[in-house]
């Protein structure tokens, strides 16, 4: 006999969540934490997380504070995780895996297909309506069109 799951309870969706809910200012933070653990210095993830140091350093320590454990051990230069740190950085690597992964599907996280309905007053037929279906027909912002960077090579004629 299969059980079934309680699908009364639902995460939030991202339009859900209130400016000030802790996903949302959490979010941020574990790219940050996880640039820290990967690089074992705060310096280096801070360059290239393209952050001042003192900034990213206030940054985990609010992380460390709002989870309330220690993270980093912190041994001169460097840093190390602690077991708390480690546990937590597979999740973090998990969560934006995931992140990552919702752009990386078919048409570029964009729906490969569906129906769009909308009204528009009857002056803006003419112009405004043609050029937005264009841009949504289109290819997604970033997209290299098929065949850009190749170069037309012409045959000898053929006799």
């Amino acid at each position: 006999m299969q059980h079934q799951r309680d699908t009364d309870v639902t995460a939030p969706s991202i339009a859900e969540l209130a400016p000030d809910a802790p996903a949302v200012g959490l979010a941020p933070l574990l790219a940050q934490f996880a640039a820290v653990a990967r690089l074992e210095h705060v310096t280096r993830a801070a360059v290239e997380l393209g952050m001042p140091q003192p900034t990213l350093s206030r940054a985990v320590a609010r992380l460390e504070a709002e989870l309330g454990v220690a993270l980093l051990a912190r041994e001169g230069r460097t840093v190390r995780l602690t077991r708390a740190g480690q546990i937590f950085r597979a999740s973090v690597e998990r969560a934006l895996a995931e992140v990552e992964g919702c752009g990386g599907g078919p048409g570029g996280g964009r729906p490969v297909g569906g129906r769009v309905a909308f009204g528009f007053l009857h002056t803006m037929g003419s112009e405004a309506v043609p050029m937005l279906l264009r841009g949504f027909r289109g290819p997604p912002p970033g997209a290299v069109p098929a065949g850009a960077g190749l170069r037309r090579v012409h045959a000898p004629a053929v006799a």
